[in-house]
């Protein structure tokens, strides 16, 4: 799943992050929806993942030979900072 565009989004006074309607439409498919969200290892971005296409993904990472040094801290900077989250009936995540 790819999106485009860019969406300039904030945190609210509870710390919650607003997705926008047009990707939780093709994030959610069913409730409730869970996705995972981790640090871009080249821009300041996060990336969102819907459940079930974040497990593909760390399978792959986890592949790559650890003994590339390159490889490993690949894997420390996106597996080590994934976390799941449940968005909430407004769409929001923590």
């Amino acid at each position: 799943m790819f999106f485009t565009g860019k969406s300039d989004l904030s945190l609210d006074a509870k710390g919650r992050l607003a997705i926008p309607a047009k990707i939780r439409e093709r994030l959610c498919d069913e409730a409730p929806c869970r996705v995972v969200v981790t640090i871009s290892p080249q821009d300041r971005c996060l990336f969102l993942y819907p459940e079930a296409e974040w497990s593909e993904q760390a399978r792959k990472l986890a592949r790559l030979p650890s003994l590339v040094p390159q490889n490993k801290q690949l894997q420390r900077l996106v597996l080590g900072n994934a976390v799941e989250l449940d968005l909430d009936g407004q769409g929001r995540i923590l």
